[in-house]
Parts: C-alpha cells; structure tokens; sequence
C-alpha cells in the first residue's frame, strides 16, 4: 500500500532502508537512493520483501533444525528406543498410534495388579504436596536441571508464561532400577505406569502404561524428552483417540 513516505526526500534514517543493487536491472545505486535511477524500482520496497524473504528462509531452516533434533528410531520389541539428539516425530506418532493387544488389561496391570501399592502411595504422596500458584510460577519461570528424572512435576500445556495452562501434576519414583511414574491431570484424570530411561528421555509403552478417566480404563504410550534447561517435551496417545498430545513438565521444588 501506498502512503506519504514513499514520496519523502531521503534523508539519513531513510539510507538504512534501501538497497543499493537493484534487483530487476541489477544497477547498483548511490547509496541512499529509493528508487532505481534506471528502471523505477522502488528499492524501499524491495529491500522489505528480501528481508520478509530472508526472515522466512531463516524461519525455514529453524523449524527444519528442530525436526532434524527430532529424529529418531522405531521401537524395539515395543519399547521405543530415543536418541536425544535425533528424535523422529513422524516415527513416534506411527509407534503411538499402533493398536494394543487386546489381551492386555490395564485395570488388572496397573490398578489391582502387583504394582497397585506403589502406584496407590506414589498417588497420596503427590496429592500431599499439591502445589501453590506461586510455586507452579516459580516452577515454569526457572526449570530445575539436575541428573535424575525423580520428582514431582506440574504438567502444561501451550507454551510461554500467557499461553502455558497448567493441566495436572505427576510424580517420578525409581524403583529396583526402574521409573514408576503417576499423574492427576484434570478433575478426574489419572495415569499409572513404567518408563524406560535414555541419558535424556524416559519412554513407555503400550503396556507399559494406562490411565482412567472417571470409570475408563485405556492404554497410553508416550515419550518425556528432558532439554538442556531442565524442562521436559512430552508426547502422548490413548488407545481411545488417533489425536496426539504434546504437554510440558516443569520439575516442582522439593
């Protein structure tokens, strides 16, 4: 759109923001200059729209980056093996949306199964230390890097301070060299299960992991991927919906 400045006398800010090459006739102008001495061009113009274009390669290669951190492998007699550095989303989305098999019953794994006291104490042990507004802030503005995955966690989805929503609360134990893990997401949501431990990620399988909503009992999978801040990536799928979830967990103080 047109407006007044296109027709200002150039002046010492206006040098800032035009080419000089021009990128129609390719004749290279005084510095300074708006429009091409030889074809029109409006140089102003130009300059806007390879920067816009540039913004976007840059854009591009960014998004590009963080799909080639997110390369990965296939699981491994159904436990996903994570390589930080080279995590696959298309292979984790292929892997969480397989079918379970239909012998497996979460109920009598996970809920009265012998697991069930572990998973029963983990569950009174995070509704004892519910945490306060403040602490979920605290949590979320300055992530805790330490070498373990055990803890209490505030689990979020959307990101950043006005977008993120907190949505649930989990805690991580380890138990004869393995992770339990269990979560209260929402007003009636819970989650039960065993991780699998990479350097930088903890991972769970179909059978590895089930949850209840209300009276429903249904397998989950997912992968928790720790970044270098302390904060974790999480991705999810049920056995009741093809829709993927992405959250985030802030590790609480202890």
């Amino acid at each position: 759109m047109m407006n007044d400045d296109n027709f200002q006398t150039p002046g010492v800010g206006d040098r800032l923001y035009a080419d000089a090459v021009c990128a129609q006739c390719s004749t290279v102008n005084p510095e300074g200059t708006l429009i091409c001495k030889t074809c029109g061009n409006n140089l102003r113009d130009q300059r806007t729209l390879r920067l816009a274009a540039e913004q976007q390669l840059v854009g591009q290669a960014e998004r590009e980056e963080r799909r080639q951190f997110l390369l990965g492998a296939l699981t491994v007699l159904g436990i996903l093996l994570i390589l930080w550095t080279t995590l696959n989303v298309d292979t984790i989305t292929n892997w969480l949306i397989a079918a379970q098999g239909p012998a497996f019953n979460v109920q009598r794994a996970f809920w009265s199964g012998p697991d069930n006291d572990i998973f029963t104490e983990m569950l009174a042990e995070l509704e004892s230390r519910r945490p306060s507004p403040e602490e979920i802030q605290a949590a979320m503005q300055n992530p805790v890097l330490t070498d373990s995955f055990e803890g209490a966690y505030i689990i979020v989805r959307g990101s950043g301070l006005m977008g993120a929503r907190p949505v649930g609360i989990g805690l991580v134990r380890q138990f004869d060299g393995e992770y339990y893990f269990v979560a209260r997401v929402g007003e009636r949501g819970e989650v039960r299960g065993r991780a699998m431990a990479q350097s930088n990620s903890l991972s769970a399988g179909w059978e590895s992991a089930g949850a209840l909503d209300g009276v429903l009992y249904f397998s989950v999978a997912g992968v928790a991927l720790r970044r270098p801040d302390g904060t974790f990536d999480c991705f999810g799928q049920s056995a009741v919906s093809e829709e993927g979830y992405e959250f985030f967990a802030y590790r609480l103080p202890q």
